[in-house]
């Protein structure tokens, strides 16, 4: 079968319309109206091959092709201002094959092969990937560049609004999914026999799968300029917030995958039917191909969140608690490959603690009918189901430090300038020395505070120089997401019993309770959660950073109290 399909998409779907109709902010009276299409074309094919080999043995093939390019116009669904177009290309690959063998009329195999390939591009079209619409053109100074001259980072930046301001729906620029890349590949192998004696039907097998994950997400390396309160802040060529980044975006990462499982279909008696089983699943943490990968530990700083704290110079630096695999290697940038031999080793290739090995998955059931003829049985059950963590972990530790820093460019007035938002950023300096951030404040009891990092930069993107010696960039954010070196697999526990009762011919009384139980359950948890000052759990550094801070004022109502701990003081 060979199927070829060929739409068109508009700015709304709708059952025949072509339009999309927005009321204008200022006037509900006006509706302004746009017809952009956006093309769609698919082309694809199936193909089923059924054998018998023998009077035993039949094979079936299946195989499935696609290919899905497109253009979209509408790449920010909220942005009423986004000129640009974006070419989509997507390919899919699968194929299954399943080879059953009859032994005997009670015992029987079945073998499984399977391959899955998915391959997704993204890139803008080409009438704006000419030199026209670069950064460069239009007098934007971009890093990045020394890291990766590819037309994603040379395109036009990326402008946006803050939300809640009469700019709220404003974009321009190729947006953050512009020159992304995905490609999945899964093989699988599986085996399962079946063998009928007597009051038992046995069953036995196991699967194994290898699975791939390339992806290169360069998002805001072609810079982004957000955050603006008014048009006339973007005429004048500023900006409240400016953001590229430094480092390696390509990354490819393997994990596999094994099971086994028994089970026993028992007919103890006409009355009563048993379902007994275990299966095992083994999901092996996932490795980066060249050790692309950056976690955290946070064994050393066990002391930072219990009631007595710990030192200023342990919790106010996290560096010491960065890890990467044992195989991360150079990756050719002097300044990520800097910062990855300042980093600590994690001993192994995937940086957690060890191997979850023990996900045995018990599984119970019953059928039961007490009184014969009188239509009545009773039903239960209890199994533990694992849920495979991996592509969750891939997608945490994709944009980590060493390999990748955002960069966040903000000026005290609020208004970065486009053309030099970059200009004081240090290139030439290893992404490590941008570590740790500190709460700097100018003397005097009218001094102000503000964040700054550890790099030397003496002047703001605006060229005023930094108060006294506080030198390094202000207001750096720096985005780090880690998964627990503990981490065990998922798994809920699932229940139920009920019975089904048929009290008259063609009426069926059924009531059934089922419960569910998950435990080891992924979650998110923020790093700097904030502390209730009233709260005695909090820990004695907290307070010790304000007395320090009081300090620093000149200590305008006096000098410190005594105490101990620096919350009595």
């Amino acid at each position: 079968m060979i199927a070829r399909a060929r739409a068109f998409q508009f700015g709304s779907v709708q059952s025949g319309g072509v339009t999309t109709r927005t009321v204008r902010e200022n006037n509900p009276l006006v509706q302004q109206l746009n017809v952009v299409p956006s093309e769609f074309e698919q082309d694809q094919f199936t193909t089923r091959v059924d054998g018998r080999l023998s009077e035993s043995v039949s094979l079936t093939a299946t195989f499935f092709f696609s290919n899905f390019p497109g253009l979209d116009s509408f790449p920010d669904p909220s942005s009423l201002a986004s000129p640009f177009t974006l070419r989509r290309g997507d390919r899919n690959r699968t194929l299954a094959v399943s080879e059953q063998h009859i032994f005997s009329p009670t015992l029987i195999n079945e073998a499984r092969f399977g391959f899955f390939y998915l391959n997704n591009t993204r890139s803008l079209d080409d009438p704006f990937l000419s030199e026209a619409l670069t950064s460069q053109a239009v007098g934007i100074g971009n890093p990045a560049l020394l890291f990766d001259d590819s037309p994603g980072t040379r395109r036009l930046g990326h402008f946006i609004g803050r939300p809640g301001t009469p700019l709220s729906q404003f974009s321009f620029g190729g947006p953050n999914d512009s020159f992304n890349r995905r490609t999945q590949q899964t093989v699988s192998f599986s085996d399962n026999l079946t063998w009928v004696r007597g009051a038992h039907t046995f069953r036995a097998g196991g699967d194994f799968k290898r699975h791939r994950h390339d992806s290169n997400l360069p998002e805001e390396q072609a810079t982004e300029f957000e955050k603006f309160d008014s048009f006339t802040q973007l005429l004048t060529g500023n900006a409240t917030e400016a953001d590229t980044q430094f480092g390696v975006t390509d990354k490819s990462f393997r994990f596999l995958d094994f099971g086994g499982y028994v089970t026993d279909d028992w007919k103890v008696t006409r009355k009563l039917t048993l379902n007994l089983g275990l299966r095992y699943e083994l999901f092996m943490w996932p490795t980066e191909k060249d050790g692309r990968i950056g976690n955290f530990d946070f064994s050393s700083f066990a002391g930072c969140f219990t009631p007595q704290g710990a030192a200023l110079s342990t919790c106010d630096n996290p560096t010491p608690g960065f890890i990467v695999p044992d195989n991360a290697a150079p990756v050719g940038l002097a300044n990520v490959d800097s910062a990855i031999a300042a980093t600590a080793r994690a001993g192994n290739r995937h940086t957690l603690s060890g191997q979850d090995w023990n996900n045995f998955a018990p599984r119970a059931g019953f059928a039961y009918s007490p009184w014969e003829g009188r239509n009545f049985v009773v039903r239960g059950g209890f199994g533990v189901f694992y849920d495979r963590p991996s592509a969750a972990f891939v997608n945490t530790v994709f944009s980590n430090y060493p390999f990748l820093r955002e960069v966040e460019i903000t000026v005290p007035s609020g208004n970065v300038p486009l053309d030099t938002a970059f200009a004081q950023q240090p290139t030439n300096l290893g992404l490590n020395n941008w570590l740790p951030f500190r709460v700097v404040r100018a003397a005097g009891a009218g001094g102000s505070y503000v964040i700054r990092d550890a790099t030397n930069v003496a002047r703001d993107a605006r060229g005023n120089p930094t108060v006294g010696a506080n030198l390094g960039n202000i207001a750096e954010t720096f985005e780090f997401r880690a998964v627990d070196r503990n981490l065990r697999t998922p798994y809920v526990q699932q229940w139920n019993v009920g019975f089904q009762y048929e009290f008259v011919s063609n009426w069926l009384l059924e009531a059934r309770y089922a419960g569910t139980r998950g435990r080891n359950l992924l979650q998110a948890v923020a790093f700097n959660q904030g502390y209730d000052l009233n709260d005695p759990a909090t820990p004695d550094h907290i307070f010790e950073r304000f007395n320090q801070a009081y300090l620093a004022a000149g200590a305008p109502n006096g000098a410190l109290g005594a105490g101990a701990t620096a919350r009595e003081r």
